[in-house]
């Protein structure tokens, strides 16, 4: 009570103080003069009372009574009136303190400060003037000026407590007068009072935390396991204390506020003891000018302690005011304050939350415990602070810190606050902890950092802790709203822009790829993180830039491509980079160009490349395409198969290189494509010796995805009727010829495979590109000997393709005229050397030196030169050399008869070649088939004849193959349809007869539907359609020798009447007449797919040319549309049809409705017609009209 009168009497609202913030319960705030201080007389009665309820204290922690087991041992309080009155005595005092300072918060903060003197007091030398530790002058001259107690034989307290063992026993008993989990708890509430205004929690807290951070192990372990009891208390329990009404004691209570009680107080006060009670001061002081709301004054000032207040105008006080400010405790307890505000912020993301976080002056928790720790920070950052604990404690707290303020910062912006103040608080605070963050790690990003001795494993995990925290803050600053701020300050390592037109900086980039290139294995993911994170801030802000409207739209020069891609550049020389007087985008693209060509070094790291290349892809291919372009297609090359793949992606050629399909759409393609010259111009064009590599330098697999890009975005939707293939053509001819007699490696193979898809694909539609190939020094005869002996079968077959190509373009032989006979043609192509090849090879399919791959290409090959001559016998002039001719009839016969004789063979890639190359052979590109020339026609029945059996053969249970099987379909389609001019053609001698072959292989197809092999693959009934279609449609209209148009079909089928119909009556009556009718489910269901590939067929083609109406199969399935409607709609209720049979019948009624448009819009059909099949469509769906 004498401290108290003492402490009150000296109100800093007395008259004379010269304190302004006024209205303020000073008592709560446990706010107090000086003026004790200053006169010696109070000072002494005031330090005699301290030392009197020391002793006191020390006294009651020696009462046996604080013991439980000892109480249960103690006989003698049991029989002693006189113990047992003096125990009781004790007690009741004790609670009558905790009662005193529950209800007087001046007097418990007043006790919190002697007990805090007492934990943190240790000994110095008897002529030392240095104050410990924690401890403030005044605070020490008062707890060392005391007189020793007549049982140490000592003078002052001082010499009592000078060993150490003394003073651990005092700190250790005064540690259980106060402890949570001990049974007077000093400081602690009455179960029954609640949490109250939680100071006594926190100030148990507080103490527990110092004493976790002290240097004597035994006072260190106690403190934390007290501490640790405690923050368990509430651990799994989903209830909190109940009053003794049975109701919460404080229903807005949460465990945080039990656990911890006055959280902003309690961090504060933890935050002053590591930075000191004057720094502290100065902090305040700034503070309090940033506020006009008293509510706020108090949450800066709050504390557990005393607070004390002198007249600004008495130098005598303010003397004395410094006197009564605490130094920085030691570092081991800065480190144990740090963590354990770390931990609160952590666990409680409300803490830094006000009632009202609408006002402009509700960041004032946030603000004052962030311009703490920063101050601190900002104390530990000297040489050598990295590898000490403290500052791996600060910086962590700043993480989190950071994570709640971004939160809170967040918050207020998409609540659309107007708060201008508070926003630009918080701002700055992000700002400064953003540039502390970058300081620390600027030295990595330079390469400077010295790396601990192996010795000091301890010091190389605390910095890799550091900087590990460091990224932290740079991810969650960089995701936050903060980055998009139009100070940019996240982009300029916490340099804030003086004005909102400022450009955008590329410092904090500089510094993070710096990093990534030269950290730790460890820490190279989370630099890389950190890395992404700035990159979607970048993202961000492009987009608001768009959006507002800051970008110029004005052309920029393209980048200076003798600019030394390697360089190194620095923070400094990147943040001067000279913008123009808004931001722009496209500045900011030129001045991060050389930063990822920099860090796309090969030299440089894999974290290092995948920083550049996800930059490269997300960001610069939105700004600048022509550049980013370039830069992707020298990663797709990097050694790490991460950024190769992020490349290719970006580039869209990931899953499309390799592939023969090169007419890609916009999704295939880089949105925005851009003119295929520029692409061209950068990447192919230019000095090999530029600093930036050109295709001629890159790596091969960089090269083969150059390759496949540039092609496709020459057959993009953008640029299909523009752009000049000629340099691609001439690049994939250059290295085909570097190459040529080499043993390739598999990424060289895949690079001439690529080189090979773009002969073949621009060969078959630009004639630039034959001559080119024509005049190269990798011409026709390499192309056909690599087309026979390459590894690669993409190769040998996109070889022999391009060769074709090259034979049927009668412009590029002779001189060059159109009129150029056959024979002249054939000795200018040299086309009967390539086919005796090819014949040669063919021949040993049966011998036993077979070698697959030169099959394989001489499939190809002479298939290619089949369709050639029999293109070429059509168009040009009768032959004059007729020698040649006969020599090259005699081969193409030959070829095609030993091709069908593969079909069958064992080995798949050979059948499979040999398939594919009977349909290259027969293959035409008009509505009719080209008549069949007589010479063929023994051939082509053989390998009709062949195809029949290996039908029969790859469909039936024991060697079916539905991959074989779809590729015989194919080629058995394009077969009939190439013979149909040869169909009734017989000659006598022959072994095999064209026209009963061909019936056979139709029932070949037949039979597929339904069999065996459809079971395995049923869309195999949609190939099969096809291939009927093909045969039905190989001639628009003439006259048949059998089978007129007028007859109308028998109620029976009849197989004698079906072989004498024409085609396109043949598959029809077949398919409605047997097939449909027939008892086995399967039979039927594949029947609906072949139905919708036939009538599809005629809907897509009268649809797109009208001419095609008057085709003979058009007619013949209009004529029996109602027969194509009965069938869909017999065989959608079927309840045994299938999944493909129910789409193909949906999909053939829509396919019937489009034929029956057709008809009507060209008037070639009955109106009466159209309106019984759309009334029998109605009439099987309901009449509905959806």
């Amino acid at each position: 009570e004498f401290i108290g009168s003492t402490l009150q009497s000296v109100d800093p609202n007395a008259a004379g103080s010269n304190n302004n913030d006024t209205g303020v319960d000073w008592d709560t705030q446990q706010a107090v003069g000086v003026i004790h201080l200053l006169d010696p007389i109070a000072k002494t009665r005031h330090n005699q009372a301290y030392h009197l309820i020391l002793r006191c204290l020390e006294r009651v922690s020696n009462n046996p009574t604080e013991s439980a087991a000892a109480r249960r041992n103690n006989e003698v309080s049991k029989t002693d009136p006189s113990t047992t009155e003096s125990n009781v005595s004790l007690v009741s005092s004790l609670r009558e303190t905790k009662q005193l300072l529950s209800s007087r918060p001046i007097l418990s903060a007043a006790m919190f400060d002697l007990f805090t003197d007492v934990m943190l007091y240790n000994p110095v030398p008897a002529n030392s003037t240095l104050v410990p530790s924690g401890l403030s002058t005044a605070s020490y001259q008062c707890l060392v000026g005391g007189a020793a107690s007549q049982s140490s034989g000592a003078k002052t307290w001082k010499d009592e407590f000078s060993t150490r063992s003394n003073l651990r026993r005092l700190k250790l008993k005064l540690l259980d007068l106060v402890a949570p989990c001990r049974r007077f708890a000093l400081f602690l509430p009455e179960k029954s009072e609640g949490i109250g205004s939680g100071d006594g929690i926190s100030r148990t807290v507080a103490l527990m935390t110092l004493l976790s951070g002290d240097t004597d192990p035994d006072i260190k372990n106690k403190a934390e396991s007290y501490l640790r009891s405690h923050m368990d208390t509430y651990r799994g329990r989903k209830e909190l204390p109940l009053g003794e009404n049975g109701e919460a004691q404080d229903q807005n209570a949460t465990t945080q506020d039990y656990l911890l009680g006055n959280s902003v107080s309690l961090a504060q006060t933890l935050l002053v003891f590591s930075v000191g009670g004057a720094s502290s001061l100065i902090v305040d002081k700034s503070l309090r000018a940033q506020y006009t709301n008293d509510e706020a004054k108090l949450i800066i000032q709050s504390r557990l302690g005393l607070r004390y207040s002198a007249d600004s105008a008495v130098a005598s006080q303010q003397k004395a005011l410094l006197s009564s400010t605490r130094t920085k405790v030691s570092e081991t307890a800065v480190t144990s304050c740090l963590k354990f505000v770390a931990k609160m912020m952590d666990d409680n993301p409300k803490m830094l939350a006000q009632t009202n976080m609408e006002r402009d002056e509700s960041d004032a928790k946030a603000v004052s415990i962030g311009t703490r720790v920063l101050a601190i920070l900002g104390d530990l950052k000297r040489p050598g602070s990295s590898t000490k604990p403290t500052m791996e404690a600060a910086v962590s707290l700043l993480n989190s810190l950071c994570v709640r303020i971004s939160m809170f910062y967040d918050s207020r912006l998409d609540g659309g606050s107007n708060a201008m103040g508070s926003t630009g608080r918080l701002r700055q605070i992000l700002a400064r902890a953003m540039a502390g963050t970058c300081s620390i790690l600027a030295p990595t990003a330079s390469g400077e950092s010295s790396s601990p001795s192996s010795n000091s494993t301890r010091a190389a995990n605390i910095q890799i802790e550091v900087r590990n925290s460091c990224y932290g803050v740079v991810s969650t600053l960089a995701r936050s709203k903060f980055s998009v701020d139009t100070h940019y300050a996240v982009f300029d390592c916490g340099k804030t822009a003086e004005s909102v037109s400022a450009a955008i900086s590329t410092s904090t980039a500089v510094m993070l790829f710096g990093c990534a290139a030269n950290e730790a294995d460890v820490l190279r993911p989370r630099a890389t993180s950190a890395l992404d994170a700035l990159l979607g801030s970048y993202v961000r802000v492009v987009e608001v830039i768009n959006q507002t409207g800051h970008t110029k739209a004005s052309a920029q020069p393209t980048p200076n491509a003798d600019e030394n891609p390697w360089a190194t550049l620095t923070a400094t020389t990147a943040s001067q980079q000279i913008l123009s007087d808004h931001v722009s985008a496209d500045a900011l693209a030129r001045s991060l160009f050389p930063l990822m060509w920099t860090a796309s070094n090969p030299k440089k790291s894999k974290s290092s490349r995948i920083g550049a290349v996800r930059w490269t892809a997300s960001l610069l291919l939105g700004l600048d395409k022509v550049n980013a372009v370039h830069l992707l297609c020298f990663l797709t090359g990097d050694e790490d198969m991460t950024v190769s793949m992020i490349a290719k992606q970006a580039l869209r050629v990931d899953k499309t290189l390799g592939e023969d399909d090169v007419l890609c759409t916009k999704d295939s393609a880089v949105d925005d494509t851009v003119p295929f010259e520029e692409l061209v111009h950068i990447l192919l064009i230019g000095d090999t010796e530029s600093p930036r590599p050109k295709y001629a330098r890159f790596h091969v697999r960089a090269q083969t995805a150059t390759i496949r890009f540039l092609l496709q975005q020459l057959y993009s939707e953008d640029s299909l009727y523009g752009g000049d293939c000629s340099r691609l053509v001439a690049t994939a001819l250059n290295s085909l010829a570097s190459y040529k007699g080499k043993t390739l490696s598999r990424e060289e193979t895949d690079l001439i495979d690529e080189c090979s898809i773009v002969l073949s694909t621009c060969t078959s539609n630009s004639r630039d590109a034959r001559k080119l190939v024509i005049g190269s020094g990798f011409g026709t005869a390499d192309l056909s000997a690599q087309a026979l002996t390459s590894n690669s079968s993409k190769t040998r077959r996109h070889f022999a393709l391009a060769m074709g190509h090259l034979y049927e373009d009668q412009s590029l032989w002779g001189d060059g005229s159109q009129d150029l006979s056959l024979g002249s043609w054939a000795k200018s192509t040299k086309l009967l050397f390539s086919a005796k090849a090819c014949e040669e090879s063919l021949h040993t399919l049966s011998g036993t030196n077979l070698v697959v791959g030169q099959v394989h290409g001489a499939a190809f090959l002479g298939a290619a030169c089949v369709r050639a001559f029999r293109l070429a016998a059509e168009s040009s002039n009768p032959d004059t050399n007729a020698k040649i001719v006969d020599k090259c009839w005699e081969r193409i016969a030959s070829i095609v008869s030993l091709l069908g004789e593969g079909l069958a063979h064992a080995d798949v890639a050979i059948g499979n070649a040999c398939s594919r190359g009977l349909v290259v052979a027969f293959s035409y590109e008009s509505r009719d088939a080209p008549i069949l020339n007589g010479r063929l026609f023994s051939a082509f029945a053989k390998a009709l004849a062949a195809l029949n059996g290996a039908l029969k053969r790859f469909s039936s249970i024991d060697h079916s193959d539905a991959t074989r099987a779809g590729s015989l379909i194919e080629a058995a389609g394009l077969l009939l349809a190439a013979s149909t001019s040869g169909a009734g053609h017989t000659q006598s001698g022959t072994e095999v007869d064209l026209g009963p072959t061909r019936l056979q292989c139709v029932e070949a197809l037949f039979a597929i539907l339904g069999s065996t092999v459809y079971r395995k693959d049923d869309e195999l009934a949609l190939s099969v359609g096809e291939a009927l279609a093909r045969y039905a449609d190989a001639l628009g209209s003439g006259e048949w020798s059998t089978g007129k148009d007028c007859e109308e079909w028998p109620e029976k089928y009849d197989e004698v009447y079906a072989s004498a119909l024409p085609p396109h009556r043949h598959v029809l009556f077949t398919l409605f007449q047997r097939d449909l009718a027939a008892s086995n489910p399967l039979k039927r269901n594949a029947c609906a797919a072949a139905l919708l590939a036939l009538v599809g067929h005629c809907a897509r083609n009268a649809n797109a040319d009208e001419s095609s109406i008057q085709r003979s199969f058009v007619l013949e399935v209009w004529k029996h549309l109602s027969l194509f409607q009965q069938a869909f709609l017999k065989l959608l209720a079927d309840p045994k049809s299938k999944q493909l049979s129910r789409e193909s019948c949906c999909k053939g009624l829509a396919a019937c409705r489009g034929l029956v448009a057709a008809m009507a819009a060209s008037d070639c059909s009955d109106a009466q017609d159209v309106t019984v099949l759309n009334d029998k469509l109605l009439r099987a769906f309901g009449q509905t009209t959806n």
